[in-house]
């Protein structure tokens, strides 16, 4: 009679393990320390954005990653080591975060500053809403830019 105390034979620990996908929430090994989530974006939209940055000294390409769809708070926040998110078209509550901020203020939130603001097709058809934004960006990049 097997007791609980019994070993098992080698050949108990002899299956393959397969490794899921977590569509949800996958780690990503980014060294990027700028987020920017919008929806998605069309060619002039895109072309808008890469105009936006490059007047602050970036460039899309280098150190920034794009999210094109809703991502949540925790997840840019837990798992990578962004210190600058930018979202465009979405509220504090889409990102699940509870908290009061003004379109175009950048807000500190636990080591990230956040800066919310009109998704991009409003703020390319706005005058005043691309100062605001501007102004913004001066504040949030003005070690990168000088």
């Amino acid at each position: 009679m097997p007791t609980n105390n019994d070993i098992p034979h080698p050949d108990f620990f002899d299956f393959k393990l397969y490794q899921f996908e977590d569509k949800q929430r996958q780690k990503s090994q980014t060294t990027a320390s700028i987020a920017i989530v919008s929806q998605v974006l069309s060619t002039e939209n895109r072309a808008f954005l890469h105009k936006i940055l490059s007047a602050v000294q970036l460039d899309l390409n280098q150190g920034i990653d794009l999210y094109e769809k809703q991502v949540l708070y925790k997840d840019l926040s837990q798992e990578l080591s962004y210190k600058t998110c930018l979202v465009f078209g979405y509220q504090p509550k889409e990102i699940g975060l509870h908290i009061q901020a003004k379109a175009y203020k950048i807000v500190p939130f636990k080591g990230i500053k956040l800066l919310f603001s009109h998704d991009l097709q409003a703020i390319s058809e706005d005058v005043q809403k691309k100062k605001m934004l501007w102004q913004q960006l001066q504040l949030l990049f003005q070690k990168n830019a000088s």
